[in-house]
């Protein structure tokens, strides 16, 4: 056996002994980041949108 393929080994029986209350605080942590880089990109794109309304299609007034 390669020590590659031993390390390998080594890491995922490593892996399964995970204690569950250890995976439940990281996975804990994850989401809040997510929803934090979810909003900053919403608040982006109303940003952007409110410029392009007020700047562009308000000033060119109606259509009609």
């Amino acid at each position: 056996m390669t020590e590659r393929t031993q390390a390998a080994l080594e890491t995922q029986a490593g892996v399964e002994n995970v204690i569950e209350s250890e995976l439940d605080a990281v996975m804990g942590e994850v989401p809040k980041g997510a929803l934090a880089l979810a909003g900053i990109a919403v608040l982006l794109l109303l940003i952007g949108w409110f410029f392009v309304y007020f700047a562009i299609f308000i000033p060119r007034g109606s259509v009609g």
